[in-house]
């Protein structure tokens, strides 16, 4: 499912820059020059794709921009249900009875913390591995958020580079002053190329993979609170209300890891 906000916001971003510009008294048609277009994308990818490993480029232009546009919003109560759904069964049948629920989970994170929980791990080596699991997935997502800003940062380099390029071809026909103002104007659309492709598309993305990042490891730490209660057998009513309060908090860091700390759990379960 696309994302609303996404191209809602691209479109009208579009919008008003035409607006203003015919508004302004500008014609839309001389705003497009594909010299211009080709020096900056190409300048910006070819930089990028050199400050960057290509596998790093490759995942940064197909599954990381895709996800940008996609709407894959977290539902943290349906995570929340699941896990109080596990540890209802936890705390009638015995925590081993959830070893017939892992194959029909989808979330492998959940299922790989879910079963080192069943095999009686002790729950500080399940937090030392699953936190290990949550720092990989921030590190891979931060590389893709990594390579748009730098894609940001070169693109209205090229934009002047481009300008510049443009400038010299205009001082070098100066014999017609019609032509010289007509190559000036062109010369000066790689630099609001430059600009426009940083702020609407490159920055853009790179924030929202940034948010789609947070959203994603606040999940997973939920998960992983939630088998450290059903591992230390506390109540589920006790769990929920833990999951509820970190589910409520802003951002992932405002969270002290002292709430993966199965003991909190303990101290207030209700026998």
């Amino acid at each position: 499912m696309i994302d609303i906000a996404t191209i809602a916001g691209l479109i009208f971003a579009l919008a008003c820059v035409v607006a203003g510009t015919i508004l302004s008294g500008g014609n839309i048609a001389k705003y497009w020059d594909l010299a211009s277009i080709i020096i900056v994308l190409g300048g910006t990818l070819g930089g990028t794709i050199m400050s960057y490993p290509l596998s790093i480029t490759k995942s940064a232009l197909t599954k990381a921009s895709v996800k940008a546009f996609k709407n894959n919003k977290i539902i943290y109560e349906k995570t929340i249900e699941d896990i109080i759904s596990l540890a209802l069964m936890a705390r009638k049948e015995g925590l081993l009875s959830l070893e017939k629920k892992i194959p029909e989970m989808k979330d492998e994170f959940f299922k790989k913390g879910l079963q080192l929980a069943v095999d009686g791990l002790d729950s500080n080596k399940i937090i030392e591995i699953m936190e290990s699991e949550i720092s990989e997935m921030e590190s891979r997502h931060s590389k893709a958020v990594n390579w748009f800003t730098t894609a940001a940062g070169y693109s209205p380099t090229f934009g002047m580079m481009g300008t510049i390029i443009g400038l010299i071809i205009a001082l070098g026909n100066m014999d017609s002053p019609e032509s010289l103002g007509q190559a000036v104007a062109v010369a000066f659309l790689t630099t609001l190329y430059g600009v426009l492709f940083s702020n609407l598309i490159y920055i853009p993305i790179s924030r929202k993979l940034s948010i789609r990042s947070e959203e994603e490891v606040k999940e997973k730490q939920l998960i992983l609170i939630g088998i450290l209660g059903i591992q230390s057998g506390a109540n589920p009513r006790i769990i929920k209300e833990e999951l509820l309060v970190f589910a409520k908090s802003v951002t992932v860091k405002e969270k002290n890891k002292k709430n993966l700390n199965p003991s909190n759990l303990k101290k207030e379960n209700i026998k």
